[in-house]
């Protein structure tokens, strides 16, 4: 039996985009209640669940893609599964909050306020910039659609990521992390980061399409145990 599965990038945009704005909504709207299980600048709750399975739905295609490419003998197909591989730990960060443990730990170390004041930034920030300066030779392999809008979308997860983190850190050092401005910040923040993962993936499966890229499941039914025979010998007649 073989199981077809058909994704439509506008199917999978439409429904990202309603999910963002719900979970956007829903988290205003309770925060004054105090609510954390929508809250986006909590964790482990259902945006937190959410941000991680678009992260994890990514490195799928990103997986069948560099297949094909491998097959095609294509330049910097490796490069492929390496985000694979990259998006599934982000993906585990996501939910098991890795980078907060890591931020935590900085800040018992190194007391660090300001701008600084979540100082786990700084090495996401050298990771991001060595990823950066190794995609580039795979990035001019792209079409010139899909090198804009990979590009559209790590602008948009950075820049949410790191860049307004960066930016929160300093207004909660003067204003609390309790106030309305800081949580207007986080908001901005996780919307940034959930919309830049969802038009990368978008973006991928486009991709994916275009290059005819078909992914069957095949599910082997199980065969019936054929009974052992034993044949028994019949003594010839005297």
């Amino acid at each position: 039996m073989t199981l077809r599965l058909t994704l439509s990038a506008n199917w999978i945009a439409r429904a990202a985009s309603a999910a963002i704005l719900l979970l956007g909504a829903l988290s205003l709207a309770t925060h004054p209640l105090g609510l954390e299980v929508f809250q986006l600048d909590a964790e482990a709750n259902v945006p937190t669940w959410f941000s991680s399975l678009l992260l994890m739905l990514c490195s799928v295609p990103l997986a069948v893609i560099g297949q094909a490419k491998r097959e095609e003998r294509a330049p910097h197909a490796r490069f492929w599964s390496v985000l694979a591989v990259l998006f599934l730990y982000l993906s585990l960060d996501e939910l098991a909050q890795l980078h907060d443990k890591l931020n935590l730990h900085l800040q018992s170390v190194f007391h660090p306020s300001g701008y600084l004041a979540f100082p786990w930034v700084l090495p996401a920030a050298i990771a991001v910039t060595g990823v950066a300066i190794a995609s580039v030779p795979w990035l001019r392999t792209l079409p010139d659609w899909v090198r804009a809008r990979f590009l559209l979308s790590a602008v948009l997860y950075v820049g949410g990521a790191l860049g307004v983190e960066t930016i929160s850190a300093g207004y909660a050092s003067v204003h609390g992390m309790e106030s309305w401005g800081y949580t207007l910040l986080s908001h901005l923040e996780e919307l940034l980061e959930m919309s830049g993962a969802a038009f990368f993936l978008t973006t991928l499966v486009r991709y994916a399409g275009a290059m005819q890229v078909e992914v069957r499941l095949e599910v082997a039914a199980e065969q019936k145990e054929v009974p052992f025979l034993v044949k028994q010998e019949v003594p010839a007649a005297a």
